[in-house]
């Protein structure tokens, strides 16, 4: 059965729900403001992820960043889908392997 605390089960049940509370300052008199947020979305529908008794020890010892699907930074989307949105990630590689032989040469002298 169930071993984690009502709050974990809140978090669980309801994940929407704390992203919003996160994000929203309902406290303001003047209403909600959005606020610029970071966030992960962990993929949990792996093997090696299954069965989930509690997504906090997850987190810690099962999960690691080849889990991750998407990735908010200050509010804004930068991987979706396991695809970066801000980076040309070939035009990136390229550039390290042409420091990789510079740090290589470098080594030899």
């Amino acid at each position: 059965g169930w071993r984690g605390t009502r709050k974990d089960a809140r978090l669980a049940h309801r994940p929407i729900a704390v992203v919003r509370h996160h994000i929203h300052d309902d406290r303001n008199p003047a209403g909600p403001v959005a606020l610029k947020a970071d966030l992960i979305v962990i993929g949990l529908n792996e093997p090696h992820l299954t069965p989930l008794y509690s997504e906090y020890s997850h987190l810690v010892y099962a999960a690691s960043g080849t889990d991750v699907d998407t990735v908010l930074i200050n509010g804004k989307v930068v991987m979706e889908n396991r695809k970066l949105l801000t980076i040309d990630e070939t035009e990136v590689m390229q550039k390290v392997r042409k420091i990789a032989i510079n740090v290589k040469d470098s080594l030899r002298q």
